[in-house]
């Protein structure tokens, strides 16, 4: 954070613009990575990309400091995650995981989630996590352990 707070914030907007005007115009981004992780994600031009350069000179202007992203919300997203760092609470509680957790994502949804035999995050074999009707969550007993969907 401190580096990030020290850095020439018109080098980063111009770095911010340039990714900004590459990524308004993808229809489809394709994701893998040795872990596991293959995602498809679609975008609708109705969804518009923000380019967050970390300069604001107008009130009512806002950004996350350090600055330096470029977001959309994909219209929908097909495939898996495998995650390894969990986000700030997770992380600090349990480090970076050792075996990525993989989430299964159909329709723009997490449709399952699968996580190695560990006692920091289940007394059972992997179990999947799916979404009830009601937007709750249900612990649903998981055959598969492997990160494919199909």
């Amino acid at each position: 954070m401190t580096q990030g707070m020290t850095a020439d914030y018109h080098q980063i907007a111009r770095l911010t613009e340039q990714v900004y005007d590459l990524a308004r115009q993808a229809h489809e981004i394709h994701v893998t990575s040795p872990a596991g992780t293959d995602l498809t994600a679609r975008f609708d031009p109705a969804l518009r990309w923000v380019p967050c350069t970390g300069i604001y000179h107008r009130a009512g202007q806002w950004g996350n400091l350090p600055e330096g992203e470029t977001f959309t919300c994909p219209a929908t997203a097909e495939g898996v995650v495998a995650a390894s760092v969990l986000g700030d609470y997770f992380s600090e509680k349990y480090g970076v995981l050792p075996t990525p957790i993989f989430f299964h994502i159909s329709a723009g949804e997490i449709s399952c989630g699968q996580a190695p035999t560990r006692r920091w995050w289940m007394k059972s074999p992997p179990i999947s996590l799916r979404p009830k009707t009601d937007g709750a969550w249900a612990n649903v007993p998981s055959a598969p352990t492997s990160a494919s969907t199909g």
